[in-house]
């Protein structure tokens, strides 16, 4: 695939593709490339389309910089391009090198949808946080459709602080021990959102959006971005189902024991009224 020339399809092909439910890193990506997408206001995003980096870009500050590999999950979140401080939409393409360090580093960012796993390691996960000053955020949101809608998907996005891709205070030894430049090449892909941009009324199945299928990682990056823990997850579910009948249980208990003393001091107090009026 040549990175100068974006593989597209329909949206209904894309489906085609894609699995009916579950967590999968959704990516489109050559054999040392992967592309993720960034959006920011017509600043940044001018200043870095032109000059392909984002080192000594005006207003790019050291902040939380978030990457998605899926094209619609960027949509909603930008509005297509239509959200304040969003509307300038980067494609960048990083050496597939570096994403999978990034994925490696990656620690699961809590939230109302967190796994079992991850609600059951939190404490781990919070001390690990908290240990490694410049870890990688990890969440994984629904999968949209060109219309918004929600899908049983799950798409990846993940959170690099301080920020990456050549700012001057981030130094890419952290993640990557190379040398090599984790950018290839940055894209304004402003125009082309633009241009196939969903709008009421319009057939989503009809939508063009970049060529994305199921990005390859290996055992020890799907077991810590919590790929493959169905099984584990589902064992996890049972044990805490069965703590939380043992908890109601013994909850009933407590307030059966307690509504028993209610009665039998309801009792005493009705004897002794009995014998005061007896006397």
């Amino acid at each position: 695939m040549d990175i100068d020339q974006i593989p597209t399809e329909t949206y209904s092909q894309a489906r085609e593709h894609l699995p009916p439910e579950g967590k999968f890193i959704t990516a489109c990506y050559t054999d040392d490339a992967v592309l993720v997408y960034q959006a920011y206001n017509d600043q940044i995003g001018n200043y870095v389309a032109k000059n392909g980096t984002f080192e000594g870009c005006p207003g790019f500050y050291s902040r939380m910089s978030w990457i998605k590999t899926n094209y619609l999950w960027m949509m909603y979140r930008s509005g297509w391009a239509a959200k304040k401080n969003q509307t300038k939409i980067l494609g960048i393409w990083l050496r597939r090198s570096y994403f999978e360090k990034v994925l490696i580093n990656a620690v699961p960012a809590f939230s109302y949808h967190d796994s079992i796993w991850e609600k059951k390691n939190r404490k781990v996960e919070m001390a690990k946080q908290k240990k490694n000053k410049k870890v990688v955020r990890l969440q994984w949101d629904p999968y949209h459709s060109p219309s918004g809608g929600k899908l049983t998907l799950r798409a990846i996005q993940l959170g690099l602080n301080p920020p990456f891709l050549k700012d001057p205070c981030y130094e890419t030894s952290d993640i990557d021990d190379s040398n090599e430049d984790p950018i290839i090449k940055i894209i304004d892909m402003t125009p082309f959102v633009l241009e196939n941009k969903f709008k009421t009324g319009m057939e989503q199945n009809d939508i063009i959006i970049p060529q994305e299928r199921i990005y390859p990682v290996d055992e020890e990056i799907a077991y810590n971005i919590a790929l493959y823990r169905q099984k584990e997850e589902e064992e996890l579910e049972e044990e805490l189902e069965e703590e939380e009948d043992i908890s109601n249980n013994n909850n009933n208990n407590e307030n059966e024991e307690k509504n028993n003393e209610e009665n039998n001091d309801d009792n005493n107090n009705e004897e002794k009224k009995e014998s005061n009026n007896e006397n």
